[in-house]
């Protein structure tokens, strides 16, 4: 017993009969008959597809190039290489940037465009639109480095601030400290009325101190205001630019499955195991 393999026909789902003088399957029940060299295009392509979900692009690559070897501008072959070439699984694949961001970026480029040279002209912008959502990628990749950036430059501003604060308030705790021992000092060691001239004296410095530091402080704060908006500013259109562009590639995605016109021409064989009689 081995393996054999029956084709029913699209239409009516009968068995079909293998002519072999005409080379084409006949249905001996509607009178439908399918080309005998496009059938087993059809099993070859599914070998193919099987090997892409295996990982196996290799083999793959080689059941397309048998294919394009009679019919160079066979779509489903055509778009198979591409596939291959950046060790992408389906046309699927496409829907997560971040997997098409690590695939085989060179090899599925450099494919691309030798196959839109090679394609039909009505397929040429199937392939075109992968181009473009490679583009779409490099885009999103841009400005999602963009916008990084934009971040680390927000938290940085807002630490390099907190730290300005920070040394401002140590400064005023520090002549603040030195006011109470000078003025307990004098207190001490001599005359009342000289402590509270030193006291005065020490107060007025403070005072001049806190001004400078309150100045300082805000000349320094309305710089930081005026960086801080211009890097919100940035943040907001950086993030709606991503929008946009994540947008674009959703559409380009749908667009891309309604332009795949894999197989839609072509009956898919059925397989299943029957008994070769002749051997009896």
């Amino acid at each position: 017993m081995r393996e054999l393999v029956r084709y029913t026909c699209a239409t009516c789902g009968g068995a079909l009969i293998v002519n072999r003088s005409e080379e084409v399957f006949k249905c001996p029940f509607c009178g439908n008959g399918f080309d005998a060299a496009q059938m087993h295009k059809r099993e070859i392509l599914n070998d193919a597809e099987t090997n892409m979900k295996q990982m196996e692009f290799n083999a793959a690559k080689d059941k397309f190039d048998s294919i394009l070897k009679s019919e160079p501008q066979d779509f489903d072959a055509l778009k198979g290489i591409v596939l291959c070439a950046g060790k992408l699984r389906s046309l699927e694949s496409f829907q997560s940037m971040d997997r098409i961001r690590s695939c085989e970026w060179t090899g599925m480029v450099n494919e691309l465009t030798d196959v839109k040279k090679r394609a039909k002209e009505e397929d040429v912008p199937f392939f075109t639109r992968i181009g473009e959502l490679l583009v779409t990628i490099e885009e999103q990749t841009r400005l999602q480095s963009e916008l990084t950036n934009a971040e680390n430059k927000s938290k940085n501003e807002i630490a390099k601030q907190n730290q300005t604060e920070e040394s401002g308030r140590g400064l005023l705790y520090f002549f603040m400290f030195l006011f109470i021992l000078l003025t307990l000092g004098v207190f001490v060691s001599g005359t009342p009325v000289s402590g509270i001239y030193c006291g005065l004296g020490c107060a007025v410095l403070f005072i001049i101190i806190v001004v400078l530091v309150k100045v300082t402080g805000h000349f320094g704060s309305n710089s930081h205001i005026k960086k801080m908006y211009y890097i919100r500013k940035e943040l907001i259109e950086t993030r709606k630019k991503l929008d946009e562009i994540e947008n674009k590639y959703d559409n380009y995605y749908r667009e891309l499955l309604l332009m795949d016109h894999s197989g839609s021409d072509k009956q898919a064989p059925v397989y299943s195991s029957l008994q070769d009689y002749s051997e009896e």
